[in-house]
């Protein structure tokens, strides 16, 4: 066979033994060149991918071997001969990773990601990268890129929203959480998180909207005590009190379900735990399989039996729940009704519910429950010194004074025991403030205006 026929109706052939390209027999006569052989594009690059191929294995080998030097210096040659092959650059990145170069492990492997751009588990890996290096941006940029790469990835939309919330873009947060509401149209936790997202952006009407509508639509079956406590708050701050107290009262049972499940939950875990702990004893200590078994379904039995006895009570909505019908019906006039479940804060601790005893005190203060404000005013103030402030001491003084006047029809002699009674109070704040100014002038100025509290 002819050389020439055999590469001219060959051209891998061709390519292969270095000759000509598939254009090889075809050359315009009489051109610049005539007669002279050029090596095709395709053997040199054949030839590139060899030499590299070696390259990259030695590197791999150095790689394993901790030899980072070799390592770098064969993928840096590597790079020279394929400079659009990802895997150097891949490497590479691992290499400086693992050195502790964060930085310039991030370059390299962004350079690998941008070689192969539909990789979305790499653009992802690289947006976790770029958070960890306080690069929000450059993050969103990876979940970008990540997010043509499978448009379909919800948790990817989640993630945008939140950093976008963090770097102070709401309205872009808004844009991702309004696709994911549209398409997981039962999931509550993606209308709250839009929810406080338009609040945080002065639209409290579009957040309560967000989840009314929700509600109608998934209520029931979909809701959550966040969402409910949410949308509550928003109806308070609207002053719609009527609706709040049919909101909590509406879902009160299914959230109580959603409570008993979850203690149903960490009982069985556990009961688990506690099987675990006594099969291995029982193993350790010479027992059968099947032994040791037994003991173990027998612990997690008694385990589950004595959590059921410590409960006492069924489970019950949360506190912040409670708290907060007991203020709707405070403002709605039904302080009877109220006081039972402002009673249960009461009885909490004021340390970790300190924002429900503030939101309460000022709730029982505005609608003249004075006495009930001042037990929890004076609450907050032994709690934290955060409390301990003269905005607190007025109001404190004032229910004072209020609860002094009510206690008799004398109303000269209440009205100086109501001043005593405050001034005794002021002296208390003076001496642990003796420098503030705030605590000295009531008492300089003999508190003209006592008995003032909830108007």
């Amino acid at each position: 066979v002819d050389r020439d026929e055999l590469l001219a109706a060959s051209p891998h052939f061709a390519a292969f033994l270095g000759a000509a390209d598939a254009s090889h027999a075809r050359r315009k006569p009489g051109g610049v060149g005539r007669g002279r052989s050029k090596k095709p594009r395709k053997t040199r690059k054949r030839v590139a991918e060899g030499e590299a191929g070696r390259k990259m294995g030695d590197a791999n080998l150095a790689y394993s071997t901790s030899d980072f030097p070799r390592a770098i210096e064969l993928l840096q040659e590597v790079i020279r001969l394929l400079p659009n092959n990802p895997d150097a650059y891949q490497t590479l990145g691992a290499i400086y990773e693992e050195t502790g170069n964060e930085r310039k492990a991030l370059d390299f492997l962004m350079i690998a990601a941008h070689l192969e751009p539909k990789d979305a588990a790499q653009w992802y890996r690289l947006a976790e990268m770029s958070n960890a290096q306080k690069n929000p941006r450059q993050a969103l940029y990876c979940l970008e890129q990540a997010l043509k790469a499978d448009p379909d990835d919800d948790n990817n939309r989640w993630d945008q929203a939140n950093l976008y919330v963090e770097i102070g873009e709401p309205k872009k947060a808004i844009e991702h959480l309004d696709a994911l509401r549209k398409k997981l149209r039962d999931n509550a936790d993606v209308v709250v998180e839009l929810a406080r997202v338009y609040h945080s952006v002065g639209n409290a009407e579009r957040a309560e909207t967000t989840l009314d509508d929700f509600m109608q639509m998934h209520g029931g079956a979909h809701v959550t005590p966040t969402l409910v406590n949410i949308l509550a708050e928003l109806k308070m701050e609207a002053g719609r009190f009527e609706e709040t107290v049919t909101l909590i009262e509406a879902s009160a049972d299914r959230i109580k379900e959603l409570a008993e499940e979850q203690r149903a939950s960490e009982r069985a875990e556990e009961a688990t735990a506690v099987a675990r702990e006594v099969q291995h004893a029982a193993r350790e200590r010479g027992a059968s399989e099947n032994d040791a078994a037994q003991e173990a379904a027998a612990a997690a039995e008694e385990a589950i039996a004595a959590a059921v006895r410590a409960a006492r009570t069924p489970a019950d909505i949360p506190l912040d729940l409670t708290v907060r019908l007991g203020m709707a019906l405070l403002y709605l006039d039904r302080a009877a009704e109220a006081k039972t479940h402002l009673q249960k804060l009461r009885n909490a601790s004021v340390e970790g519910h300190e924002d429900l005893w503030m939101d309460a005190a000022e709730t029982c203060w505005a609608t003249g429950q004075t006495a009930d404000a001042e037990v929890m005013y004076t609450a907050l103030m032994r709690s934290s010194e955060l409390y301990d402030q003269p905005a607190i001491w007025v109001k404190v003084a004032d229910c004072i004074s209020r609860r002094i006047l009510e206690s008799s029809a004398d109303a000269t002699f209440t009205r100086a025991a109501a001043i005593d009674g405050a001034i005794e109070f002021y002296r208390a704040v003076l001496s642990r403030h003796p420098d503030s100014v705030q605590a000295k002038l009531p008492l300089a100025e003999g508190l003209p205006n006592v008995g003032g509290c909830g108007g």
